[in-house]
């Protein structure tokens, strides 16, 4: 799956987190997540308390930011580690190829009856091996002296 990623990446929280995370945009070292396979996940996802270090304010909500950076940390890290985790756990029992049910789509100007479902196709070890690595990202983010970083599209 290319294109439209997001991405996942472990700081030093020093600073200004509105500054520091413009330095990592394209990181090479970033754990990337297709946009489709956190759509999948959207809904846990929204359990998870976060930031979005991009606002002026003290913006504190829950979820990512879907389009620009999202900062999470303490006990937000905390639940993104356990949300990652049991993905992880639950893709592990699956077949080798597993299939998923993705967005509906249809073309502009015809019937919505004539659209179908999207299918995510991805192989078991890479889903599982990046839920993981995300997890442990999030482990390491519940140190106060360390935060996520997700990067949206």
């Amino acid at each position: 799956m290319a294109g439209l990623n997001h991405d996942f990446l472990i700081l030093p929280d020093v600073g200004d987190r509105r500054q520091q995370y413009q330095a990592h945009i394209n990181d090479l070292d970033a754990i990337t997540l297709h946009n489709d396979i956190l759509g999948y996940f959207k809904d846990t996802l929204r359990w998870i308390p976060s930031e979005n270090p991009a606002n002026a304010t003290d913006w504190c909500g829950r979820g990512l930011n879907w389009y620009g950076p999202t900062a999470i940390s303490g006990d937000g890290a905390r639940v993104a580690s356990l949300v990652f985790e049991a993905w992880a756990e639950m893709f592990s029992i699956g077949p080798p190829n597993i299939v998923l049910t993705g967005y509906f789509s249809w073309t502009e100007g015809e019937s919505p009856d004539s659209g179908s479902y999207d299918e995510i196709a991805i192989e078991r070890s890479e889903i599982v091996s990046k839920c993981r690595a995300i997890a442990k990202l999030a482990v390491q983010a519940t140190d106060p002296d360390r935060w996520l970083l997700h990067l949206g599209i």
